[in-house]
């Protein structure tokens, strides 16, 4: 808490008087917050009674409010055990649902570990700084700079070679199913698959100059020319030359309409998946975080 106040944030906590219910006021303090700081050690916590048939502590509830309303999550977790008398490392029945509870942040966000209140403090500073860099950036996005920027990013995918000699281009049946599923669908996960040069990069390049034809904002990424140091998605936005994260920018342009992501070359990355696992990381995270969003369309070629 001294550390965000000195730094010039202004913390938020529940713990003053007040005449809602604690499950009530921690809620709505929540819903306030640009950005949620969640330390998990060894205790489980005030499991309240009204409105919780799940039986989730106050903290769990907290996460869940931060999830479903958007604001990003900092998640700590502590490795030592500072005390065991107040830890639920005895009690198999809190313990489980702390365990519940861990593996779900795990699953939602990348939580930092931490043993002392040095580490806590090196990386609640990181976490929190990187989160309101990044809203600072997506406060910066406009439409009409993002499809600029979208048509520079996407250069190496769709200036891929698509027709054969003789400006030959064989005709695929898959090209017009796309092309439909887009004009029709509110949005879509697709995965290309095929024999290595069967003609997977052609098709997403002519897939995509034919979207930009309709005016449709296309983000194109060829998997294989990314960097090996690519740590995580605003890393990536540095190499796009983004301005925001790439999910943030895509949904910027996703209020106005479709927008088509097409990845190629995922399989490049699988098989440097031992020396550079972050490589494969960051864009299977960049598919995950928006599959389902509102008019985004994301096409991966696999082999």
């Amino acid at each position: 808490m001294d550390w965000l106040t000195a730094a010039g944030h202004q913390p938020v906590h529940s713990y003053t008087a007040a005449s809602e219910t604690v499950r009530h006021s921690c809620l709505e303090d929540v819903s306030e917050c640009d950005v949620v700081v969640l330390i998990l050690g060894h205790r489980y916590g005030f499991r309240p009674e009204d409105n919780n048939p799940e039986g989730l502590s106050i903290t769990h509830l907290e996460f869940r409010r931060a999830r479903s309303a958007g604001i990003p999550v900092v998640a700590l977790f502590r490795t030592t055990i500072h005390n065991t008398q107040v830890s639920v490392i005895q009690d198999p029945e809190p313990l489980g649902a702390l365990e519940d509870f861990h593996r779900e942040v795990r699953r939602a966000v990348r939580p930092a570990e931490f043993e002392d209140l040095t580490g806590l403090r090196d990386h609640l500073r990181m976490g929190v700084n990187r989160e309101l860099d990044k809203q600072s950036r997506r406060n910066r996005l406009s439409a009409p700079d993002l499809r600029e920027r979208f048509q520079r990013a996407s250069r190496d995918l769709l200036s891929w070679p698509t027709t054969l000699p003789q400006d030959r281009w064989l005709a695929r049946p898959e090209l017009d199913d796309l092309l439909q599923h887009i004009g029709e669908a509110t949005h879509s996960v697709h995965l290309l698959l095929g024999e290595p040069g069967c003609g997977k990069s052609a098709l997403l390049a002519r897939l995509g100059a034919l979207l930009e034809q309709q005016s449709i904002p296309v983000l194109g990424i060829k998997a294989d020319y990314l960097p090996q140091q690519l740590a995580d998605d605003m890393a990536l936005a540095d190499y796009l030359e983004l301005p925001g994260s790439p999910a943030a920018c895509v949904r910027v342009l996703a209020q106005e309409g479709p927008v088509v992501m097409l990845l190629d070359q995922l399989d490049a990355l699988a098989d440097l998946l031992v020396q550079h696992s972050d490589r494969l990381r960051v864009p299977l995270e960049l598919i995950r975080d928006l599959a389902g969003t509102e008019n985004v369309h994301v096409q991966v070629g696999k082999r």
